[in-house]
């Protein structure tokens, strides 16, 4: 594992799958090693969140329920922009030095429950259509659902050729071995 003194790490850092729980907590910790995990071992994943932006003034924008599919080979979390490294690197820090790190001290989340129901219910069921054969193409089925429009925008992921993370030159496939 690729991995300063104090525990920052880089796009493309082998890992033992063991280390996946013990260094991953939260945040941008976990969007990485999932994503190393997806396409190191070749484990599909899908990722599944809420995001509710509220400006200085209070004002709510524009919420959205967000389901990727991480498909091994596919373009990572780093070559779509989703992993902050700022945030990764924070969240590798023991926790008595997190939180001496922050400029802000943590703001609880909203409750988000029924958003999160959303989110879940679609990826439960594109895992289960994945299982049972029932998509009818081959594309990625991920997606960016507006609730308070009802819209819903299909993503597609990127992948950058000389990705350390999910390239055949990078970390694509070498398991326990590399």
């Amino acid at each position: 594992m690729d991995s300063t003194a104090r525990g920052a790490v880089t796009p493309g850092a082998r890992m033992p799958l063991a280390a996946v729980r013990k260094q991953a907590d939260a945040g941008a910790g976990v969007l990485h090693w999932v994503s190393q995990t997806v396409h190191q071992y070749l484990i599909p994943a899908t990722r599944a969140g809420v995001k509710i932006p509220v400006a200085d003034n209070g004002k709510i924008g524009r919420i959205h329920v967000a389901v990727r599919q991480q498909i091994p080979g596919n373009g990572c979390m780093w070559c779509n922009g989703l992993i902050n490294p700022t945030e990764l690197a924070l969240d590798m820090l023991p926790d008595g030095v997190r939180k001496h790190a922050r400029y802000l001290d943590e703001i609880p989340a909203p409750s988000v429950i029924a958003l999160n129901s959303l989110a879940a219910g679609e990826a439960v069921n594109q895992f289960v259509f994945a299982v049972a054969n029932l998509h009818t193409d081959e594309d990625e089925h991920s997606l960016l659902h507006f609730p308070r429009t009802g819209q819903r925008i299909p993503q597609q992921s990127s992948r950058n050729p000389g990705c350390a993370t999910c390239s055949n030159s990078g970390l694509l496939a070498p398991g326990s071995s590399g």
